[in-house]
C-alpha cells in the first residue's frame, strides 16, 4: 500500500458512490473501472476535491453534498414546452420518461418528461441530480505524484 498522500496534482484512481438522501445509488463505478482524475482539473465539486487533499491508498471518505455543491439547483429555464410531433414516431411520452434531442449545433440534449398535455410535453432538461442533496463516497484506490 502506497504512503503517497494526494495533493494538488495528484493523479487519483478511486471508486465512488454517490447517493441520495434516501440511501438509494445514483451513480458507483463499484462493479466498472474505478474513475481517474487529475486532482485540481474541475473534474469535482470543492467539498469533495478538499476532502481528498491528504488521503491516501486504502482510505476512505465521505462528503454530504448540498445541492449548490452537487449539480446545482433545479432552473426553472431549463424546463420547456416541446411539441409532440418531436418525439420519435409512434411514441407516447410519459411522466419519467428520458429522450434525448438533437440541437442545431451536432450535440444532443437529455431531458426528462413532466408531463404531457394535448400536443405539448414539458420536459425538464436539468441534470437528474440538480436540486439533490448527495452523499458522495469514495475508496482511494492509487494515488500518483503530480507529474507522473
Amino acid at each position: 500500500m502506497s504512503d503517497q498522500l494526494i495533493q494538488l496534482g495528484s493523479t487519483v484512481v478511486m471508486h465512488f458512490t454517490i447517493k441520495l438522501s434516501d440511501n438509494s445509488v445514483a451513480e458507483t463505478t463499484k462493479k466498472s473501472t474505478p474513475a481517474r482524475f487529475v486532482l485540481t482539473e474541475a473534474s469535482l465539486s470543492d467539498p469533495v476535491e478538499s476532502a481528498l487533499v491528504g488521503k491516501k491508498v486504502g482510505e476512505k471518505v465521505r462528503v454530504q453534498l448540498t445541492p449548490e455543491q452537487g449539480y446545482g439547483p433545479v432552473l426553472s429555464e431549463n424546463i420547456h414546452p416541446v411539441e409532440l410531433h418531436k418525439f420519435p414516431t409512434e411514441t407516447i411520452p410519459h411522466p419519467g420518461d428520458i429522450f434525448s434531442f438533437d440541437k442545431p449545433n451536432g450535440e444532443s440534449l437529455t431531458g426528462v418528461v413532466l408531463s404531457l398535455e394535448d400536443e405539448k410535453v414539458t420536459v425538464d432538461f436539468n441534470h437528474p441530480l440538480a436540486g439533490k442533496d448527495l452523499l458522495c463516497e469514495m475508496e482511494i484506490l492509487e494515488v500518483h505524484e503530480p507529474g507522473v
